[in-house]
């Protein structure tokens, strides 16, 4: 099944320090499409096919939608004057791919300021998902807003591989995730009681408030992951050697100075296991070929 999404994701702030010319990334889908810098991928046909390329690069396509190359990008007076946009972050050579911080990306493709709104609806611009209900300090989404049926948290490369530039992420009730989950994975879900956010394989991700997942049960801190509740990311930590050091995340997510800081399935493709801010580090066997 080929899937099409996201190659522009809000990541977190970490990320922010990858240099345009960062790499090799070691992912499977550069040695299965001799693409430098290619995140996702999927066979079609006899060969591989790039769908996406890692934030500090800008996808070149084909007209039938594909990558061919994944070109390095510009920051600065180069970007600003090239996008006509003063509040440009990256750009593609012509296009804004990026917005500098507190800005985000209106109906017009533009980069508009976030200047004057309350902070919920900050949030809900900057992660580009209506219905988030919190944030992180990098702006990506952590909960869905409360509702009737209750919504859970699911990032967009899930079901996409090359959505443009839509957000990271949005909320969907679990009947509708299930839905999905189902057509991609063959299976609902893996929702256990308490759970808010699912990663890229419909597997649980994050537990609610004061919870930790830990051996796919959402735990108090106390008995589950033994981390503070203030520490950055801890929502994601698996286990503390002390209160402020993580030593394991759950699903996908990378540590950083022991903290769960980095999305490596958003930065590196579904390929990635673990990574930190400049590469993948370990490949997922179950994605050695792409998407399925």
């Amino acid at each position: 099944m080929t899937r099409l999404a996201l190659p522009h994701l809000l990541l977190v702030a970490i990320s922010m320090a990858l240099a345009v010319n960062a790499g090799p990334l070691n992912v499977a889908c550069e040695d299965k499409t001799s693409i430098a810098y290619c995140t996702e991928c999927s066979k079609v046909g006899a060969k591989f096919t790039c769908f996406a390329c890692h934030k500090s690069r800008a996808p070149v396509y084909n007209t039938a939608g594909a990558v061919t190359s994944c070109k390095a990008t510009s920051i600065g007076l180069t970007c600003t004057a090239a996008s006509g946009d003063p509040n440009c972050a990256r750009c593609d050579g012509i296009w804004c791919q990026e917005c500098k911080p507190t800005f985000y990306f209106n109906s017009a493709f533009r980069c508009t300021s976030t200047a004057g709104r309350t902070a919920l609806d900050k949030c809900k611009l900057l992660s580009g998902n209506p219905n988030c209900a919190s944030c992180s300090a990098d702006q990506t989404c952590t909960k869905c807003r409360t509702n009737n049926p209750p919504l859970k948290l699911m990032p967009r490369n899930a079901i996409y591989v090359n959505a443009g530039f839509s957000s990271g992420s949005q909320c969907m009730s679990v009947a509708a995730l299930n839905t999905q989950a189902k057509g991609i994975t063959w299976n609902n879900a893996v929702l256990p009681a308490g759970c808010l956010e699912v990663d890229t394989e419909f597997k649980c991700n994050r537990c609610g408030d004061g919870q930790s997942l830990v051996g796919g049960v959402c735990k108090s801190y106390a008995t589950g992951n033994k981390c503070a509740s203030t520490l950055p990311y801890g929502v994601y930590c698996a286990r503390c050697s002390n209160p402020n050091t993580c030593v394991a995340c759950n699903g996908a997510r990378g540590l950083v100075n022991g903290r769960c800081a980095l999305p490596c399935r958003l930065l590196y493709g579904i390929g990635c296991k673990n990574c930190n801010s400049a590469k993948c580090l370990v490949r997922d066997a179950v994605y050695a070929n792409g998407r399925r």
